[in-house]
């Protein structure tokens, strides 16, 4: 049942093609980036991501974050910053992204990756991938 739930879930942000981020009833948190990144686009987002954490911790859940790049759009340079200030802020234990995107937006989330930390911080291009990392 939770995987139908997941699934209808993620349907239903991907049709509407807006950013969300959740805590899932599996303990993971879920971001998912539509479309084109604007700087308040992702701070929204990224605030998102942080209450999800935050409810995470209040359940005594992991916090594991699964990151969905695979319908993202164009980031504009304040977005990819925007990014990146986030993904050093949040407090997680793991974050996992996934998709296949442009070389482009691979050698920015590498950037991201490298500063952060290699051990923290995955790319992955399927979910399937991303999900077994994280539950290592």
């Amino acid at each position: 049942m939770v995987a139908s739930v997941m699934r209808n879930k993620q349907s239903l942000f991907l049709a509407e093609a807006r950013n969300q981020s959740y805590l899932g009833d599996d303990g993971l948190v879920y971001a998912f980036y539509v479309g084109d990144q604007t700087v308040q686009i992702v701070n929204e987002t990224v605030e998102q991501t942080a209450r999800a954490l935050e409810e995470a911790k209040k359940q005594n859940k992991k916090g594991y974050v699964l990151v969905d790049i695979s319908k993202i759009g164009e980031i504009e340079s304040g977005g990819r910053r925007a990014g990146f200030e986030g993904a050093r802020a949040l407090k997680y234990e793991k974050l996992a992204v996934f998709g296949e995107p442009s070389p482009f937006l691979r050698n920015v989330a590498s950037l991201v990756i490298k500063a952060v930390g290699l051990n923290k911080v995955k790319l992955f291009n399927t979910r399937e991938e991303a999900v077994k990392w994280l539950r290592l």
